[in-house]
């Protein structure tokens, strides 16, 4: 079992949930997404989601159904996961008392130390992680994306363009 694929880590936590099922699952659900979402002020984070769970695949056949409902949390991180718990922490406290609030023990994001030692202590290792993007950072990531987007831009202005203007205006574009 791995937690690491080239230099990602993943993180998976079970937190079990006292009460507020639905509380829990519409606040999640209403959270904004992409740019506006919470979890875009991580640097470090390629990915990540929460998920409420009350029982596990069924195998054998039959579902083994939970005491107590689950929220899951999964993530693809850069380096360190003890570093970007508490980062967890510090740039999301705002929403982490409506997210993990109801789980036991939750100890609060006040303290990001503490929060950070209560998640890592609901880890799971993972059995089999594959990160899209193993060996490149999220900034490199985001850096190779701003380069497609650059040069997808460049092709759609320039396709009517002469031969002779187009590598005047590639050049001008691509400076070496």
């Amino acid at each position: 079992m791995s937690d690491k694929s080239g230099q990602a880590t993943a993180l998976t936590a079970f937190n079990r949930l006292e009460s507020g099922r639905e509380d829990v699952e519409r606040y999640l659900r209403d959270l904004p997404r992409g740019p506006e979402s919470p979890l875009a002020r991580l640097p470090r984070l390629h990915f990540a989601r929460w998920v409420v769970i009350d029982r596990l695949p069924p195998d054998p056949p039959e579902p083994d159904v939970l005491d107590q409902p689950y929220l899951v949390f999964t993530a693809c991180v850069d380096g360190d996961t003890r570093a970007f718990a508490r980062e967890l922490a510090e740039r999301l406290r705002p929403e982490l008392d409506s997210i993990w609030g109801r789980c036991v023990g939750y100890p609060g994001a006040a303290d990001a130390a503490a929060f950070a030692d209560w998640l890592l202590d609901h880890h799971v290792p993972t059995s089999f992680f594959v990160a899209a993007y193993g060996k490149s950072t999220v900034q490199d990531v985001r850096n190779s994306l701003a380069a497609r987007e650059q040069v997808l831009g460049f092709a759609l202005r320039a396709q009517k363009l002469a031969p002779a203007q187009r590598l005047d205006a590639f050049k001008a574009a691509f400076p070496a």
